[in-house]
């Protein structure tokens, strides 16, 4: 059999576009025990994306596609939390790391543009992502420009003084299998903390997949390509060193068959702090996730101390997109043992929350569109004074109803041209 090898990079236009459902609800849990803090989130996904990125046989070849058709970006829930020392996240959660010219955006820089670009050569990055305005040079904190990067040793000396957004980063394909969620920060780009992550590839210099599914153990040498709407979290779907073997490619591989092109494994160091269960059942995800209230890394990971106070907004990714694609939460009060937060962590003895002792808090997310903080702080906006004050949040103006937030999602859609 001739087996031959494409890179079929899929772009998936078509879930390119904003989604159907502009805002719905997130569940929040939170619970600490003084060693450790647990986090329990529930949203509604009507059938869950468990794969990313991947290789399908076609036409006698493995194509590389990782958004398209049934394989879309996997489903996620992302955190941010602030100790009270990021400029404007208060107020703007996730703006605050927006700006252009962010991938994904209609004004996205990337690829050659900064191939040779002196700041982005010293991150060593080939994309723009999220970031935080401290991150840059500027004469007021909102007139930061996305090429003006601060030189190593000041973004050290932001890092020892706190300055930046811890990222807790839940991934239906890349972590959860394994147990974990993907631990990251936030400062001049999003960067992974310290430590192997959950996943490696699983692509060899040819091109060709290095590991297949062992058939002995779990039945069968590549997913179906036709199957994945139908997988839940009860079935084998990620490729791991225990479940497979070596990729045999005379093996007689049928039109859609399917292998992973990432294995998930179990992280290390800094970057292993989370861990993470998430199961999808009857329309909904649950995840629960738990870490150390201070793992001891203050250069990546912010601690819970009882008595604070902290800001943290939410990401909730579904429906097969993902970069801008996804929903948003405003910014949050989380208090540890302090009163009149909007989500109050509960305290409890013992190795587990009881949850069913815990109220839920309702969030409502929404869908963003192209809106960045550069928008939002700009004269074009009605509130940018406030804003640039630092003084007023999102809900101060267009309220937190999920009718409010549903009602801005469109405002800004109709805003930017969407």
């Amino acid at each position: 059999m001739c087996v031959g090898v494409v890179l079929g990079l899929m772009l998936g236009a078509a879930f390119a576009q904003a989604p159907e459902e502009l805002a719905f609800e997130l569940d929040v849990k939170v619970a600490y025990n003084g060693e450790d803090v647990f986090w329990l989130l529930s949203w509604p996904t009507e059938r869950p994306s468990l794969l990313h990125d991947t290789l399908v046989f076609r036409d006698g070849a493995w194509v590389r596609v990782n958004s398209g058709g049934v394989v879309g970006s996997e489903d996620r829930v992302t955190i941010m939390v602030d100790q009270g020392t990021v400029a404007g996240f208060a107020n703007l959660g996730c703006y605050a790391t927006c700006h252009d010219p962010v991938r994904s955006l209609d004004t996205a820089v990337g690829g050659d543009a900064l191939a040779d670009h002196p700041a982005y050569g010293q991150i060593g990055r080939n994309d723009i992502r999220k970031y935080i305005p401290d991150s840059r040079f500027g004469n007021l904190w909102w007139e930061t420009a996305w090429d003006a990067v601060k030189p190593p040793e000041m973004l050290e000396d932001l890092r020892e003084q706190g300055v930046f957004l811890d990222l807790w980063h839940w991934r239906a394909a890349r972590s959860n299998a394994m147990g974990f969620a993907d631990d990251q920060y936030v400062l001049e780009h999003r960067i992974n903390d310290s430590g192997s992550g959950p996943n490696t590839s699983n692509v060899g210099p040819d091109g060709l997949p290095l590991r297949m599914f062992d058939p002995a153990k779990v039945g069968f040498a590549a997913l179906r390509y036709d199957d994945i709407p139908n997988l839940t979290t009860a079935d084998v779907y990620n490729l791991t060193t225990e479940n497979s073997v070596e990729f045999d490619p005379d093996y007689e591989w049928q039109e859609g068959d399917v292998i992973p092109r990432l294995m998930i494994r179990e992280p290390t160091g800094a970057r292993g702090s989370t861990t993470a269960d998430g199961q999808w059942a009857d329309g909904r995800w649950t995840v629960e996730l738990q870490r150390a209230m201070d793992p001891g890394n203050p250069l990546v990971d912010i601690a819970f101390e009882l008595g604070r106070t902290y800001s943290v907004a939410f990401g909730i990714f579904r429906d097969f997109t993902g970069t801008r694609f996804h929903h948003i939460s405003y910014p949050l009060k989380l208090g540890i043992g302090t009163p009149g937060a909007q989500i109050t962590a509960a305290g409890f003895l013992g190795d587990r929350p009881d949850w069913d002792a815990i109220a839920w808090a309702t969030i409502p997310v929404f869908y963003p569109a192209q809106v960045t903080m550069d928008w939002l702080l700009s004269e074009e906006h009605v509130g940018y004074f406030e804003m640039r004050q630092d003084t007023a949040s999102c809900a101060a103006c267009h309220g937190a109803t999920l009718e409010d937030v549903r009602w801005l999602s469109q405002g800004s859609i109709d805003e930017t041209g969407e």
